[in-house]
């Protein structure tokens, strides 16, 4: 039988979950239902982020969802202040599988 999973309160009432990167603490916000065929269209890579930076559609692609799925300090951010936070590639690439993964 497989152990029940606990959901923490804060992604429960739609307050995310901690994400840390680069030192630097995160709060990743769950895919709103009303987001999901949008974010389905935008075709955003939850493997390789070479492809979510590659050309300039697919970044501003990017750009469009960070604000929606992480904020730092209650504020929403964008893809430069991540790249001002000195972000990589896997921080990239584990923000988009954490998004998916508490958002269900």
């Amino acid at each position: 039988m497989e152990k029940p999973t606990t959901v923490p309160l804060s992604v429960m009432v739609g307050q995310g979950n901690l994400f840390l990167a680069q030192d630097k603490e995160y709060q990743i916000i769950p895919l709103k239902l009303k987001y999901v065929s949008e974010f389905l269209e935008d075709q955003i890579s939850i493997g390789g982020q070479l492809f979510n930076l590659a050309d300039k559609d697919s970044k501003d692609k990017v750009e469009k969802w960070i604000p929606r799925v992480i904020k730092h300090n209650d504020k929403e951010i964008t893809l430069q202040d991540l790249m001002n936070h000195d972000w990589d590639l896997s921080d990239l690439k584990r923000l988009w599988k954490d998004v998916l993964d508490i958002s269900g």
